[in-house]
């Protein structure tokens, strides 16, 4: 277990990752953007969710997701099992256009991902660990099917995103 101090630590480096890749503001002469922070608005609320983990069967588990600021510049969402809890914090990155996010979870554990925002109903979402100086691809979610009240998505352990990776499990959240 980790001391509060490591944890805060761990988190400040998370969100220094994230927060430095950000642009606060975009050349003139930058394209358009085609994404924003509205196109994943659907999610503000309650989920319910269902995971399938092969060879432990179904685990359900709920997720609620807020605005972080009233800008809207930012969503919270707070994940939890009967065996844990993590927090994940999303947000746009102008410079990409492109979708970065923060997590800790109830170890102490940090990482961040980034996706390129939704295309025909999906995406495809790179996790990193974060491990002192170092981040590590560790996971790839390709989400499908998504609507204003459901989602779904493919979990799966990677070493880099060339990688098709290790089945972690597949779950299917519905809007409460």
């Amino acid at each position: 277990m980790f001391s509060k101090t490591a944890m805060l630590r761990r988190a400040l480096f998370a969100a220094s990752v994230v927060l430095a890749s950000l642009s606060l503001c975009s050349p003139v002469s930058a394209a358009p953007h085609k994404h924003s922070m509205a196109e994943y608005a659907y999610l503000i609320g309650s989920w319910h969710c269902v995971a399938n983990v092969p060879g432990k069967g179904a685990v359900h588990y709920s997720t609620a997701f807020q605005w972080k600021y009233p800008s809207h510049r930012a969503i919270d969402q707070l994940f939890r099992n009967p065996k844990a809890q993590a927090d994940f914090m999303l947000a746009y990155d102008a410079s990409s256009d492109s979708f970065k996010g923060i997590w800790i979870d109830s170890t102490g554990a940090t990482g961040y991902w980034e996706d390129p925002g939704i295309e025909n109903g999906g995406w495809t979402e790179y996790g990193y660990t974060i491990n002192g100086a170092h981040q590590t691809p560790n996971t790839r979610a390709i989400f499908a099917g998504v609507t204003p009240r459901h989602y779904g998505f493919t979990f799966y352990s990677i070493t880099s995103r060339t990688d098709p990776g290790k089945l972690l499990e597949t779950d299917s959240c519905d809007k409460v």
